[in-house]
């Protein structure tokens, strides 16, 4: 597993299982792409978020039991995103201040045309001067945010960052 670092945050990750403890129970994201790859899960969020590709879909669960990704379907972790896709290859991430999912569609896959090669599957807008964007678990929900001012994170819901976002298992 190869994990990057930039200023405490993690840039890229590939391979293997990823656990993230700083700050708790969130990924940020800027401008960047991370790749889901065929049968390889990542873990995140300390463990309450699985994302993986599966049956060319892109796929998102979440726990609900202290069981967790161990127990049982519907049980203990349930299903709350699925993208259909063409292949069982994609990223997702930030481009052009939009938290997006692209899948393949031909073998050229992501160094190709959008449209022909890839396509994209999921897009929620991110404008505003001062937009990182970051997925995680609150309150038992997969949940997307983005900044809305220099203090970002670390400052109030609604006047320094917003939930875009919001999924229970």
């Amino acid at each position: 597993m190869q994990v990057v670092y930039h200023n405490g945050q993690i840039v890229t990750f590939s391979g293997g299982l990823l656990m993230i403890s700083t700050d708790g129970q969130y990924i940020e994201y800027d401008n960047e792409i991370k790749d889901v790859v065929d049968n390889t899960l990542f873990y995140d969020n300390t463990t309450r978020v699985r994302k993986t590709s599966s049956n060319n879909s892109y796929v998102i669960d979440i726990t609900i039991t202290s069981t967790g990704f161990d127990g049982v379907e519907d049980t203990d972790w349930t299903n709350i995103i699925e993208l259909d896709g063409s292949t069982n290859i994609f990223r997702n991430g930030v481009r052009n201040n939009e938290f997006i999912v692209d899948g393949t569609i031909t073998p050229t896959g992501f160094s190709g045309s959008e449209n022909i090669d890839w396509e994209n599957l999921f897009t929620i807008d991110g404008s505003g001067a001062f937009t990182l964007f970051r997925d995680g678990v609150r309150n038992l929900n997969y949940v997307i945010d983005k900044t809305l001012s220099v203090t970002g994170f670390d400052g109030t819901e609604d006047v320094d960052w917003q939930n875009l976002l919001s999924y229970g298992a």
